[in-house]
């Protein structure tokens, strides 16, 4: 869920953690980095027409 941008309180609350910071400790290591998420961000409408990230548009 966090990799889908779905807010920390809110997994972290479904997951019945008391601090952020404990869902943090543990699932931050699954989490891409932040030029990957903006990757991820501009792959995606790409992805939903069938163009594969990476493809250059001429």
């Amino acid at each position: 869920m966090l990799s889908a941008n779905v807010p920390l309180l809110y997994v972290s609350k479904q997951l019945g953690h008391a601090k952020p910071t404990t869902t943090l400790d543990h699932y931050a290591k699954w989490l891409p980095s932040g030029e990957q998420r903006f990757v991820n961000v501009l792959d995606a409408p790409l992805e939903k027409v069938g163009t594969k990230p990476g493809t250059k548009l001429t």
